[in-house]
């Protein structure tokens, strides 16, 4: 499916280069010539074209060094600045394929960028308001560079920063999406850092599909991407549990990781935590960082019309809505923990997940140091800090025994 959408967004993106005199207020151009039945406007053209994920893709329509990128990074100022400087070169060469792919993929980036600064104001507002938001997952790997290798080639992050941490200087590195600050048009974006574990600090270790739950296990983490390529994440170490609708892999360590094919402004949505008491846990995110709850719907007690199946973790799908595109069900009897003060896409989550819930990754468990912990930020630190009953490093630990690290954030 992959494969096919990647040559899709080819063909899409040569019928642009096609219509390169068509004007850009709205003339449809005929597809015909390429063998696409439908009229296009050039806006659909160019929201289908630039969704392109890989070298192998790129190599269908021959562009020279331009760099295509499904999670913007960047300043809008120096795109927009850029996008101008290539409007004009389009002037003198029309039917430069190379400059019309790049003002398609710059016209993208921009939009992408505009929405990604509104909800980094809103992550601004909230933290001053008095609220706060997870950053960050800290996770000990007993591989570091199969681990990095995983991330950055299988799912296409950045790597942000590396160096050494812990009293046992263990190697680190920090990995995302974009930048982590608020200052910044690409920001606000979620990062995991991946440390290496040592005699000290072991990994979490990977609990087997058929083990009683574990209170503290960290299940998986749930992503959202416009594309993702089957065989990539493969040929990086992970190994594939289910690909119908949705992927779900299991990366080099054991973490569990969902991976849903849509745009998000940080594909990071929410790591999901088994606890012993969801009414507890959700009470300490509320009382120490003001955060809400995101209540799952009750369970069905019918197979009706719209369940389709059931997934090689026992998750149902459903079709959600008239396009009939598949996603996961929710994890009944769970509560999605985010800021309290700023919409739910704007920022990362905590999945509290019950004892009883059913067909999930069985996940990592707790080792005998923090082999993980989740940091929050908010802008009155020392009061957040009180109210989770921190150590004077600012460390606490949830009611599932899950470490919290709380940071001050700087506005």
């Amino acid at each position: 499916l992959s494969d096919m959408l990647n040559f899709a967004r080819c063909a899409a993106l040569l019928l642009l280069a096609h219509a390169g005199r068509a004007s850009r207020t709205g003339r449809r151009v005929d597809g015909s010539a390429l063998g696409i039945s439908a009229s296009l406007t050039r806006r659909a053209l160019v929201g289908s074209a630039v969704l392109l994920p890989a070298a192998s893709a790129l190599a269908l329509v021959q562009y020279a060094p331009a760099r295509y990128s499904l999670v913007p990074q960047g300043n809008l100022l120096e795109k927009q600045r850029r996008l101008a400087e290539v409007e004009r070169d389009i002037l003198r060469k029309p039917e430069d394929l190379y400059l019309l792919g790049e003002r398609a993929q710059l016209e993208y980036d921009i939009v992408r960028l505009q929405d990604n600064a509104a909800g980094v104001q809103r992550l601004r507002g909230c933290a001053a308001s008095g609220g706060a938001y997870a950053a960050s997952l800290s996770l000990r790997v007993p591989d570091l560079q199969a681990a990095k290798t995983f991330w950055l080639e299988g799912l296409k992050l950045s790597e942000l920063r590396s160096g050494r941490v812990g009293p046992d200087r263990a190697e680190s590195v920090v990995l995302g999406f974009g930048r982590e600050g608020l200052a910044e048009d690409d920001g606000g974006k979620f990062s995991i850092e991946l440390i290496q574990a040592t005699a000290s600090s072991p990994a979490p270790v990977p609990l087997p599909p058929d083990s009683a739950p574990v209170a503290g296990a960290l299940l998986y983490v749930q992503m959202r991407v416009p594309n993702v390529r089957i065989t990539g994440l493969i040929k990086a170490g992970g190994e594939i549990e289910s690909a119908y609708g949705y992927v779900e892999v299991i990366s080099p360590g054991g973490l569990g990781v969902r991976v849903i094919t849509s745009a998000r402004r940080d594909p990071f949505e929410f790591v999901a935590v088994r606890v012993p008491d969801v009414e507890a846990a959700a009470s300490f995110y509320e009382r120490a960082f003001k955060m809400k709850r995101v209540v799952t719907p009750p369970m069905r007690t019918a197979r009706d019309g719209g369940l389709l199946g059931t997934g090689l973790f026992g998750s149902e799908y459903e079709v959600l809505g008239p396009e009939g595109m598949l996603a996961p069900s929710p994890v009944y009897g769970s509560v999605l923990m985010v800021p309290g003060c700023c919409p739910q896409a704007d920022a990362f989550g905590i999945l509290l997940v019950p004892p009883e819930a059913k067909g999930l990754p069985p996940g990592v468990g707790p080792a005998q140091s923090d082999p993980f912990a989740i940091s929050v930020l908010c802008a009155d630190a020392k009061a957040a800090r009180a109210a989770a009953g921190a150590d004077t490093q600012g460390r606490a630990r949830d009611p599932a025994g899950v470490g919290v690290e709380i940071g001050e954030l700087k506005l």
